[in-house]
């Protein structure tokens, strides 16, 4: 099996060119989907100025196993004093000899008002399908106030998040599309430990998403996602991380909870 490889483009001179190219290449070649979890990408603050980053993982297995899976995706953010833009794209595919098990893409924007150091408030739309799961598109467009709780740069990030989201969801079962349009609120908690100080090289992190419909209070949303990253070297690093997603309400024929446990080999340069 060929090792994951993940691709960091640095902030440069060049930089701006680099991004465009890239982020063309991804929304001509994809749909975007909405991204449930962007705490995981910014649980560290941005410096003022522009900064941005792209990732790209490959996988490949031949023999007893055979199936393939890449990914990508694009940041921007761009900060100033008292705003800050963050844009995110991306597309992630699997498949074996028998059946495609992966596919889909994203689109997110955000936008953050910071009049102090401890409160934001925030406006996002996304946008998003994923095949395997019969969804042929989900837009949200959403606002809240983010609270930063305690925050050391390169030791501890922790914030809580209030708000709520028009959500669009159109899913494509047989010739049967089923199209549902409510709101629903958004709740969020984040808690980053990064003990590099304490000698210990790692990174873990903790989200919990709750997102309830106002329109029915059967229909829930909960996802739980933990991640460890060892830092074997400055550039090289191991992730892993799991992922829970609950919906008490899923549309018909989908399982009502989803699982996604992941390890990875980085590189940073």
């Amino acid at each position: 099996m060929k090792p994951l490889c993940k691709l960091y483009l640095k902030q440069s001179p060049l930089w701006p060119l680099r991004f465009t190219a890239l982020w063309l290449a991804l929304v001509m070649s994809s749909t975007a989907f909405g991204i449930e979890n962007i705490e995981e990408i910014r649980f560290k603050e941005a410096k003022i100025g522009f900064q941005g980053s792209a990732a790209a993982t490959v996988s490949n297995a031949t023999g007893n196993t055979n199936r393939d899976d890449w990914g990508v995706d694009v940041l921007s953010r761009w900060k100033t004093n008292t705003n800050e833009f963050l844009f995110l794209v991306g597309r992630n595919y699997g498949q074996d000899p028998n059946s495609t098990y992966t596919d889909n893409s994203f689109m997110h924007f955000r936008w953050n008002y910071l009049p102090d150091e401890f409160l934001s408030y925030e406006a996002f739309v996304q946008k998003g399908t994923d095949k395997i799961r019969d969804l042929e598109d989900r837009s949200l467009l959403g606002a809240g106030i983010r609270l930063k709780l305690h925050y050391q740069p390169k030791y501890i990030s922790h914030h809580l998040g209030i708000g709520a989201f028009d959500e669009t969801e159109t899913y494509q079962k047989l010739e049967d599309p089923k199209k549902q349009n409510q709101t629903r609120g958004n709740l969020y908690w984040s808690l980053y430990w990064s003990p590099e100080l304490a000698g210990a090289p790692v990174t873990i992190g903790n989200i919990l998403y709750y997102q309830p419909s106002f329109k029915s209070s059967a229909d829930q949303r909960q996802i739980h996602t933990l991640t460890l990253k060892y830092h074997l070297s400055r550039a090289v690093g191991l992730k892993l991380s799991n992922s829970s997603k609950t919906d008490t309400a899923p549309p018909p024929g989908l399982k009502k909870n989803d699982r996604t446990t992941k390890l990875k080999l980085t590189y940073r340069f």
